[in-house]
């Protein structure tokens, strides 16, 4: 179609449809114009064609007859098209070499963003033999100058002016793999504060535009770059899972029941047994408490962190990856493989557009979402120390060369650590045990140790059976279980509503931190291993009573709610080895004399476990008769009972006739 009859055509549709709009844009000098894709197929279905065949020309006509219409639009006047049809909609790792110069579709996250910058859109030339003047528009990305005069003139020719636009590119990362990436390029309109401050790191968007190649230098090698057209930006990260009246029905219903929390754990952790607790530890995180962003004072953090701690072999992993498939935006990553800029930010090199741009890491790509890390104790400790601001402040900052920012991380993490002698020991303290700071472990709302002694012999059976169901493919499930797109769709519906605390259920909260605290300050006078109570504490205890609620799908906190949430914690602090009724540990021994008495285990086991395990380090054996003299503030016969204890839990055993090591 000559480029004439294209003008008219657009011309005319536009005399139709946006005649009004067009002329308030340009009394307004406003410098673009949203053009539904629909209304062009449904006044010309060629019109449509050639836009996604031959996007380049056609989009020129199309802004030139706007002009036509108004001829008061600013110079830098676009025409932006929105509801492109589904069928140029194409996946990042799907582009092709017959993509190239064509109008398509990409979804995916903002992994990259760098500033605003300006690059030249047009340059002036003056003829130095007849002093005609040239404009060339540069729409290359090499710098181009006239090549000859109407008056027969070549060679060089004076630069007189350059007319710049605003630009900045973004780093597009795939939605299901995050493998492959996709360089956007945006410019004039697309740079306005109230697109622009939406296209953020972390964020999901669709973007339409032209697909180019551009050679990176003078090899053979080609890069993709999609020239934006128009931007629509996802605020949520659960936009994507729809539900209708029917499934709402079905979510009130289950939500009414009294054993919702079992029925939920028994379709999401279905294959793992024993750790029931810990399982709904880790679905209430999945809902999480409600976050809110403060004018004046520190945000309120609603995202739930949960620790997981314990051997190896001991179904950390497995709890991981099924948390991964049920919840609506998570992302898991190992932490051997996973330095502290690929969890944080990094400042990376902009290899279009000359300098340097923020890189967003996996928290930050999963904000609004849940990061999973796995062998958290295997990062180096400046990537642990990396992880504090956004575990507490859920922010990353950067300062590096010419670059100062802030990034939002409002994710929950789930994370998982080895115990760094090989077991976990429950008559040690967990700071003790892992290679992680006791400020680290302290952000961490929930805390597990996952130890296989807490297992029954029933649950050897199950785990058993459910191993061999497993590898028995032709298996069904059991229909009773609640299908993964039916609790996606509970968790995305649940996190639209946002209980309030009424202040009755404030004050029960506040008594049991009280109370808590009373205790904590009773056992330091006396000199004893106390409770590690803070004010993150109270913090989670709201933070779970909130999510309690959310599961329940209740608008108003209630008191149960309140109780359920501070149980959780409760049953966490008591795993790590703390009772909160007293501030310590007691243990009831059986002494040979057939007489019981208790004492503070962390007095009597936490210093035999760690005498035999200095010797243990040095390649030596613990001498009992040793360990009792070292140990003579203490009663042979408990020392004898710590011991024997110790060697039936697995965590020392017995080479010689009274010779110890650790496992």
């Amino acid at each position: 179609m000559e480029a004439t009859e294209l003008i008219r055509k657009f011309e005319d549709f536009l005399e139709e449809t946006y005649k009004t709009a067009l002329l308030e844009k340009g009394r307004r000098k406003n410098n673009h114009l949203v053009v539904d894709f629909h209304k062009i197929i449904k006044y010309d279905t060629d019109l449509a064609d050639l836009i996604l065949d031959d996007p380049e020309h056609t989009l020129q006509a199309f802004n030139i007859s706007a002009f036509k219409i108004a001829s008061n639009l600013p110079k830098d006047f676009k025409v932006r098209l929105k509801n492109s049809p589904k069928s140029i909609n194409i996946p990042i790792d799907e582009i092709r070499a017959e993509h190239l110069d064509s109008f398509i579709t990409v979804e995916g996250i903002v992994k990259q963003k760098s500033g605003v910058r300006q690059r030249i859109s047009s340059t002036i030339f003056e003829c130095p033999s007849c002093g005609n003047r040239i404009t060339i528009l540069q729409i290359e990305d090499n710098f181009i100058s006239p090549s000859k005069c109407g008056c027969g003139r070549k060679g060089k020719f004076t630069k007189l002016s350059s007319e710049l636009i605003d630009v900045y590119s973004l780093l597009l990362e795939e939605l299901l793999d995050h493998k492959e990436t996709l360089t956007i390029l945006c410019s004039t309109d697309l740079t306005n504060k109230e697109v622009e401050k939406y296209v953020v790191q972390g964020n999901k968007v669709a973007i339409a535009g032209i697909l180019k190649s551009v050679q990176l230098g003078k090899t053979t090698k080609t890069e993709r770059i999609l020239e934006a057209n128009y931007i629509k930006t996802y605020d949520e990260s659960f936009t994507n899972i729809k539900w209708n009246v029917e499934d709402v029905k079905e979510f009130k219903k289950l939500s009414k029941k009294d054993n919702w929390l079992h029925i939920l754990r028994k379709s999401i952790f279905y294959d793992i047994h024993g750790y029931e607790e810990e399982s709904e530890g880790i679905i209430l995180q999945m809902f999480g408490g409600v976050s809110a962003e403060r004018e004046e004072g520190a945000d309120v953090r609603g995202d739930i962190h949960c620790l997981l701690v314990g051997d190896p072999g001991s179904a950390k992993s497995s709890m991981l990856k099924i948390t991964q498939k049920f919840h609506p935006k998570a992302r898991y990553l190992a932490g051997k493989g996973a330095s502290g800029v690929g969890l944080t930010a990094a400042v990376v090199k902009d290899e279009f557009l000359g300098g340097y741009t923020v890189e967003a890491g996996a928290l930050v790509l999963c904000n609004n979402g849940m990061a999973i890390i796995d062998e958290l104790d295997k990062m180096s400790d400046d990537d642990k120390e990396a992880l504090h601001e956004p575990l507490e402040q859920q922010t990353c900052s950067i300062s590096k060369g010419n670059v100062q920012c802030t990034l939002k991380s409002k994710t929950a993490v789930l994370s998982a650590a080895n115990p760094k002698f090989g077991s976990y020991s429950r008559f040690d303290s967990v700071y003790a045990q892992i290679e992680l700071t006791p400020t680290l472990i302290n952000r961490f709302d929930l805390v597990y140790p996952i130890i296989d002694t807490k297992l029954t012999a029933d649950d050897h059976y199950k785990i058993a059976k459910k191993i061999h169901e497993r590898r028995n493919f032709t298996k069904k499930k059991n229909n009773n279980n609640l299908d993964i797109s039916f609790i996606k769709k509970y968790i995305s519906y649940a996190k639209t509503i946002n209980p309030s605390i009424p202040e009755i259920v404030a004050d029960y909260i506040a008594k049991k931190y009280q109370e808590l605290k009373k205790i904590k300050n009773q056992s330091d006078d006396e000199g004893k291993q106390s409770i590690p109570i803070s004010g993150r504490n109270v913090e989670g205890m709201f933070r779970l009573a909130e999510a309690v609620a959310r599961s329940r799908l209740h608008s108003i906190v209630t008191e149960e709610d309140a109780q359920i949430g501070y149980a959780k914690i409760m049953y966490s602090l008591h795993q790590v080895g703390i009772d909160p009724s007293s501030g310590h540990v007691m243990e009831e021994f059986v002494l040979p004399s057939g007489k019981k008495k208790m004492v503070h285990s962390r007095d009597i086991f936490t210093k035999v476990l760690r005498i035999i395990r200095e010797r243990t380090l040095k390649n030596e054996l613990a001498d009992g008769q040793d360990i009792i003299e070292q140990l003579s503030d203490y009663d042979t016969e408990l020392i004898d009972s710590a011991i024997h204890k110790l060697k039936k839990e697995g965590q020392i055993f017995e080479p010689k006739r009274d010779k110890f090591q650790t496992i």
